[in-house]
């Protein structure tokens, strides 16, 4: 069972379930934020037998049946996506891995390969920051690793955990993920038009709420409005990348120098 309260962008959320095969998973995903020993919390997820409730400050909302499993990874990441997201702070689906000091912001869809490239990131000693959700912030005009998830699921039977980082890593360069290939010809385009890359990014901080659960027929929600006006303030090299996982690196280490 878990009944802990974390800390959340300085915001408390309270999370209990007891649904055995569920605890593991979300312990998983929590390893991310520190337990505190308090009784008072701005938000909660409650995950009973035979319902669930949460409550992310705009009103309690409920699910009157137990939820599936395939619906625990969007409701868990909306309910934190909420509680993050203001004029700063924003959480997306992407990894970060860190060169020369340097962040490198990587997002695509599920499955495209953000994990394979954050292995190989490894093998050349870089450090991975975030390997799934990552906790986003600009301060002084400069985007900000406020925050990784340290879960890092490498298929069905592997996984590890990644060591915290306490020190600040900013943003330098944004990869959009198109698709890996081995032994595939490299290409790194450029992209300028920031249209375009609002519109790139978007998806994947919206994903949890893009479609409706599967237990039921209830879509969840997120301030999109306020996440295109975050979106707006990137001005940070973005690339749409393909091709094989070294040469990606390579060529990654090749423009942080």
């Amino acid at each position: 069972m878990i009944d802990n309260i974390y800390i959340i962008n300085k915001k408390k959320l309270y999370v209990y379930c007891e649904i055995k095969e569920y605890c593991q998973q979300l312990n998983n995903w929590l390893s991310t934020y520190d337990v505190v020993s308090t009784q008072k919390y701005n938000s909660y997820i409650m995950i009973f037998s035979d319902k669930v409730v949460w409550n992310t400050g705009n009103g309690e909302k409920s699910i009157n049946k137990v939820i599936k499993q395939t619906d625990l990874y969007p409701l868990f990441y909306n309910v934190i996506a909420n509680i993050i997201l203001d004029n700063s702070d924003i959480l997306l689906h992407s990894a970060v891995f860190c060169y020369n000091n340097k962040g490198v912001l990587v997002v695509g869809d599920f499955n495209s390969g953000k994990t394979a490239l954050c292995l190989k990131a490894l093998k050349k000693n870089m450090k991975v920051i975030s390997a799934d959700q990552t906790h986003l912030s600009y301060d002084n005009n400069k985007m900000i690793v406020k925050q990784g998830s340290s879960y890092m699921k490498i298929n069905k039977n592997n996984a590890f955990f990644l060591e915290k980082e306490n020190i600040k890593i900013e943003i330098n360069l944004i990869i959009n993920l198109v698709g890996l290939c081995d032994n595939g010809i490299l290409s790194f385009s450029l992209i300028n038009n920031k249209d375009h890359i609002i519109k790139k990014m978007f998806k994947f901080c919206t994903w949890h709420s893009d479609i409706p659960l599967f237990t039921t027929n209830m879509s969840l929600e997120i301030d999109k409005s306020k996440i295109k006006r975050w979106l707006n303030n990137i001005d940070i090299p973005f690339y749409d990348v393909r091709g094989d996982t070294e040469k990606i690196i390579l060529k990654i280490m090749e423009e942080l120098r």
